[in-house]
């Protein structure tokens, strides 16, 4: 009896260890191998989810800059992404580059990763999304962290418009000065 009820425990560790019922099927649903919240869809949900309620938080009080940490608004929020550091666009308004922290070097080597970047955007605000891209590697890595940089191009130039990150929160943007 005690072994079987040892292998239940052990069978049911790794289930949770490898979000898997015990068919073998993924607990979050997909087949895409990436963990919950790791897809560009999952991200873009939430980033439209926090553009929404700053547009709507913008519009009752103009004079304040909103708060619209999913936290403050929604309890049961689960957030993910990049946090972004700060963002600098060109003088055009519709380049940006982001930065923010990650590991030194690029996927193609053990414990780097590659990032992209993509906007969701409303007439008062940007939401950036970064999305990581890991190396295969499964060795000990560092926890070493190293300014990274993803680039993205907005619809209509940033202008006015708040910067965000996907959990809501400002970015501070440098502008390029025109010169024209």
């Amino acid at each position: 009896m005690a072994a079987r009820s040892w292998s239940a425990v052990l069978t049911a560790v790794l289930m949770l260890l490898t979000a898997c019922d015990s068919n073998g099927v993924e607990l979050d649903g997909g087949t895409s191998g990436l963990a919950k919240g790791e897809s560009w869809e999952e991200l873009r949900q939430q980033a439209r989810a926090s553009l929404a309620h700053h547009d709507q938080e913008a519009a009752k009080s103009p004079s304040q800059a909103p708060n619209v940490s999913p936290s403050a608004w929604d309890p049961d929020a689960t957030t993910y992404g990049m946090p972004i550091d700060s963002a600098a666009v060109d003088a055009q308004g519709t380049r940006m580059t982001v930065t923010f922290t990650g590991p030194p070097g690029p996927s193609a080597q053990s414990c780097g990763a590659d990032y992209a970047a993509e906007p969701v955007e409303s007439d008062k605000a940007v939401v950036v999304i970064v999305l990581e891209q890991r190396s295969g590697y499964t060795g000990v890595c560092t926890m070493i962290g190293m300014t990274r940089t993803a680039a993205l191009n907005l619809a209509k130039p940033l202008g006015k418009r708040a910067v965000l990150t996907i959990l809501g929160d400002p970015v501070s943007v440098t502008r390029a000065a025109n010169t024209k």
